[in-house]
């Protein structure tokens, strides 16, 4: 029951990353990694890994492009918390486009670069914020 639950999830996610709704399917697509999520470090193949992957490449998508107004937030906010979460963000986005790159090499490659953006900026955020959370 949960795998097909996690499947309606993965047709509906990708669905809506597909209309470049990116900002709404990032939530069901979050939700869904975390339910298929490796249950063991052996569970490297089968259905759930397909639909990992699956889910990881529309999951980098959708957290990428919908990246900005978080992030724009967190700069008007100064706040460590709202750094810290969004340093969290581009890593797992960045773990999850590695993980779907066999979707789409292409597109992964120039999502990644797009990513890079925000990532190479963070060093810089957590001098001018004063953070030590990350």
């Amino acid at each position: 029951m949960r795998f097909n639950a996690a499947l309606i999830m993965l047709q509906a996610g990708s669905k809506i990353a597909q209309v470049g709704a990116y900002d709404r399917a990032y939530p069901w697509l979050d939700q869904l990694l975390q339910v298929v999520a490796p249950r063991t470090p052996a569970d490297t193949v089968g259905p759930r890994k397909q639909v990992r992957v699956q889910a990881s490449f529309w999951y980098g998508l959708s957290s990428t492009y919908s990246l900005s107004g978080p992030y724009s937030e967190m700069v008007k906010s100064k706040s460590c918390a709202d750094a810290k979460a969004i340093n969290d963000r581009i890593a797992r986005t960045k773990d999850a486009l590695v993980l779907g790159a066999s979707i789409s090499p292409g597109f992964v490659n120039t999502t990644l670069q797009n990513l890079g953006k925000f990532e190479a900026i963070m060093p810089q955020v957590k001098k001018q914020f004063k953070c030590r959370n990350f």
